[in-house]
């Protein structure tokens, strides 16, 4: 006689690592780590949150208790993630827990819905066929290399509030970044009086660092919080769709 014995599990959520610049999800064996926290990879290449400091209560039972815990505040999980064969940079994230148990909310938020992470690639990366590539270095004011510095790339719109972020990337320990962009038309009107047509166009390169914070980065937190840290720019840089260039953009305090 055949005994089947069944087994329920209930989990706290998943994390999808995707590509910060294609948007594809990262397939690839991936180190997560998180104190206290038990990581299944399932056989999508999720990272699955098994359990959690203070919520192994709700792991006990595959039945959600009803009515929900009332958990205030959630429980904040800082984690990092690291690519063993180093195409994409280490990158540090948080996430709140626990997440919403009912079906009908099946948004971001949702314990249905993983939480998308991008990563970042690496100098060593290699260019997408037909995209723009910057190469950068990014250095402090004593021109001492800068690391885990947030790089965008940014297309002027009519107004400020139309500027549109085309990439963003990652400096490493030596305050190298590889960004590939998107979005850069072969051909596209000119600004000048004397032509009709251009095959660049002019974008702004941003870098935001905190020079205190823990590494690796947040890439994430920089983006929230870009405003009130130290940054550099170059104001104006001719990009050609399928080309690379270099750049070296200067942090200031």
């Amino acid at each position: 006689m055949r005994v089947v014995e069944t087994l329920d599990y209930r989990v706290l959520g998943a994390v999808r690592f995707v590509d910060a610049g294609t948007g594809q999800h990262v397939d690839r064996l991936l180190e997560v780590a998180a104190p206290g926290v038990r990581w299944i990879r399932n056989c999508r290449n999720l990272h699955v949150v098994a359990d959690a400091p203070g919520l192994t209560f709700l792991t006990e039972e595959f039945i959600y208790p009803d009515p929900p815990p009332d958990i205030d505040p959630p429980i904040t999980v800082a984690a990092t993630v690291r690519d063993p064969a180093g195409r994409y940079l280490a990158r540090s994230f948080s996430f709140e827990l626990p997440r919403d148990p009912d079906p009908a909310n099946a948004d971001a938020a949702s314990l249905f819905q993983p939480l998308d992470v991008p990563l970042y690639p690496s100098p060593s990366a290699s260019a997408v066929a037909g995209w723009a590539a910057l190469r950068a270095s990014v250095i402090g004011a004593d021109d001492t290399p800068v690391e885990g510095a947030l790089i965008r790339v940014v297309r002027f719109g009519a107004d400020p509030i139309d500027d549109k972020v085309l990439a963003r990337g990652m400096s490493d320990e030596r305050g190298e970044a590889f960004v590939p962009i998107p979005g850069i038309p072969l051909m596209t009107w000119s600004d000048e009086e004397t032509a009709v047509l251009a095959n660049s166009v002019n974008l702004r390169i941003e870098v935001y660092a905190d020079p205190g914070a823990s590494r690796p980065a947040d890439p994430d937190r920089l983006e929230r919080e870009r405003a009130t840290l130290p940054s550099g720019e170059l104001a104006s840089v001719p990009v050609k769709a399928g080309a690379t260039f270099t750049a070296t953009v200067r942090i200031e305090p």
